[in-house]
């Protein structure tokens, strides 16, 4: 790669990630009231409201955006005003991503593919509940574990 010089009025900011961009991720908003984690492959560039972590693995899609780990983030992070969460990395950094075997991990793709296909369609609320379901058992969570979880996501709804 070519090395580039800058003016100081051109970019303000280390470009040296630039190519991650260019790549498939994970794109999430920096300020938000419920899980809004999106699967890009578009090779889009954000504005400086978004964040995003280059990855393959589309199943973390499902995961990010489920009860469980919605629940979890509110735990060690604060709301601000109206319900609202910023996704600061000093906190996402801490969320707890289980490891996952194949056979684990393909049903939440299957699932999160079918909600990327159609986003709105009459089948992603139970879609949804299905990851839930998937991410319950990858963190091997009780009846009352669940209960909690899902009980406070309903109130925060």
């Amino acid at each position: 790669m070519q090395s580039r010089t800058y003016k100081w009025f051109e970019i303000q900011d280390n470009i040296a990630y630039f190519e991650e961009f260019e790549t498939q991720k994970i794109v999430y908003p920096d300020i938000a009231q419920s899980p809004k984690f999106l699967w890009d492959d578009s090779k889009s560039y954000l504005g400086n409201t978004a964040y995003f972590v280059p990855t393959d693995e589309i199943w973390l899609v499902g995961l990010l955006n489920s009860k469980a780990l919605w629940w979890f983030y509110g735990t060690i992070t604060s709301l601000i005003r109206g319900g609202f969460v910023r996704y600061f990395s000093q906190y996402m950094e801490q969320l707890p991503i289980p490891t996952a075997t194949d056979t684990q991990q393909a049903p939440i793709i299957e699932r999160v593919r079918q909600i990327i296909a159609d986003p709105y369609g009459p089948e992603t609320p139970r879609l949804e509940a299905e990851i839930d379901q998937l991410v319950y058992a990858l963190y091997g969570l009780t009846r009352e574990e669940i209960a909690l979880v899902e009980g406070t996501y309903a109130a925060a709804g």
